[in-house]
């Protein structure tokens, strides 16, 4: 009898709590809030302009605690008279170029002062890696040394390889190339 009396009373108090469950508005403590923010619909939001022309800008990249070998040179400014910033906003493909296509000529002021020129000490060109997708750290020290050897100076293109260091597979081979040509086999074979 116990039992009957506690399912009849659990049957009336679920019939009364599903009625209050069954509403379709939620219950508010407060009912001039529910009806406010019924009627109060949030207003519309303005979007910001948006751009149409917008572009990327090239970032240049260096590593900060490596020098630039396009810098390494024999004679420094005080020595050669000319600027750190000799090479300024040269384009480094364009200085290659020039430099592949000057040997000098015949007049020996024109020899010593291309001498002087690729064994300056320099800061390298502003324009070094901007946008040209192609290593410059060492671009013009390479094509000066080339110029070196094509002009028969190897023990100054010797000197300025010791200087910058071999640590790339360019420089080192043209190290190596220098060291058959002027003797010095062994310190090759044996780096």
């Amino acid at each position: 009898m116990a039992a009957r009396r506690i399912a009849c009373a659990l049957a009336l108090c679920g019939a009364t709590t599903g009625a209050a469950w069954g509403q379709d508005r939620p219950l508010s403590a407060i009912d001039w809030l529910r009806d406010e923010v019924a009627t109060d619909p949030l207003p519309p939001l303005d979007e910001p302009a948006t751009s149409v022309g917008a572009g990327s800008e090239t970032i240049e990249v260096k590593p900060l605690d490596a020098p630039s070998k396009d810098a390494v040179g024999l004679l420094p400014p005080s020595r050669t008279g000319l600027p750190p910033a000799l090479w300024g906003a040269s384009d480094p493909a364009e200085l290659v170029r020039l430099l592949a296509a000057a040997q000098g000529g015949t007049v020996p002021a024109m020899r010593d002062l291309l001498m002087v020129l690729l064994l300056a000490e320099a800061r390298p060109p502003e324009g070094a890696g901007a946008g040209t997708g192609v290593d410059t750290g060492q671009t013009l020290f390479l094509a000066r040394i080339d110029t070196l050897i094509e002009m028969g100076a190897l023990d100054r293109a010797q000197a300025l390889l010791d200087r910058a260091g071999a640590d790339t597979a360019e420089t080192f081979a043209r190290w190596l190339d220098v060291s058959l040509l002027t003797g010095d086999e062994a310190a090759a074979c044996q780096a």
